[in-house]
């Protein structure tokens, strides 16, 4: 689990501020046909939601407040929250480190769910969206993966959801190069092919990890708001999984803030 949750988490943050998607479902406040890149010159607010409930099915997502503006903005007494609905406010735990604001929770949501979310500091409101939780999708992938030939992933989905991305990642036992091969998707696709010989080789010792990702998205003036979904495979032997980013956090935050 532990090397599929630090590749998921370094390809969530490559996606997030690099990359450009066409978009489907249309419930999220905007319209989104991109997601933008997440910077402190676009946003103050990070706020992301992962989908968790494989580990954890009586509070299913992680919750993550980032606060990318001037770290003076805020001091340690700062009440952070975020409201789902007409549930209960969750109040986040501070967890900043090394002079970066970031905070982190549990909630109980639904899969495709639209929700009207709230973020609140000291119970003055920050940002409000309407945002629907991605349906999840579960995935087939090969039981053996040959880098040299093509493979396909197929998976099944409620309905659409915003955005998508599956493909295949490549790295090494220590994490120290990687490679991938990722692909937006139409909301409409099922399946995925990937072409052979699609990432590097690093020798007997290099992994592989092929992925779906399922993602929300949608931003109030300078608050982004993402939730993601996510299942993978690693080879030559890992069984399926789904994503579980709890156990990387503080893992993800360093990724973050050295892009």
């Amino acid at each position: 689990m532990k090397k599929f949750s630090y590749l998921l988490v370094v390809i969530l943050i490559a996606l997030l501020f690099s990359l450009s998607a066409c978009g489907g479902d249309d419930d999220n406040d905007g319209d989104l046909t991109e997601i933008p890149e997440i910077t402190p010159d676009n946003f103050d607010w990070d706020v992301y939601i992962v989908d968790v409930a494989s580990s954890k099915p009586e509070v299913n997502y992680y919750v993550s407040v980032d606060w990318l503006g001037n770290p003076a903005a805020l001091i340690a007494g700062d009440q952070i929250s975020i409201k789902f609905g007409d549930q209960e406010a969750i109040i986040l735990q501070n967890m900043g480190f090394g002079g970066y604001w970031f905070y982190a929770g549990m909630a109980q949501l639904n899969p495709g769910t639209s929700y009207n979310i709230k973020l609140f500091k000291n119970d003055d409101q920050q940002a409000s969206v309407n945002i629907k939780t991605p349906y999840r999708a579960y995935a087939s992938f090969p039981s053996f993966y040959n880098p040299s030939t093509s493979a396909e992933i197929t998976w099944s989905l409620e309905h659409d959801n915003q955005f998508q991305v599956a493909g295949v990642s490549s790295y090494d036992a220590d994490y120290e190069e990687s490679d991938d091969d990722l692909v937006w998707l139409d909301p409409s696709e099922r399946s995925h092919t990937i072409p052979a010989n699609a990432v590097q080789n690093y020798g007997e010792d290099t992994e592989y990890e092929m992925l779906v990702l399922q993602y929300s998205f949608a931003q109030n003036n300078r608050s982004a708001f993402m939730i993601a979904q996510g299942q993978g495979r690693t080879y030559p032997d890992d069984p399926v999984k789904t994503a579980d980013f709890e156990q990387t956090i503080n893992q993800l935050r360093k990724l973050r803030r050295s892009l």
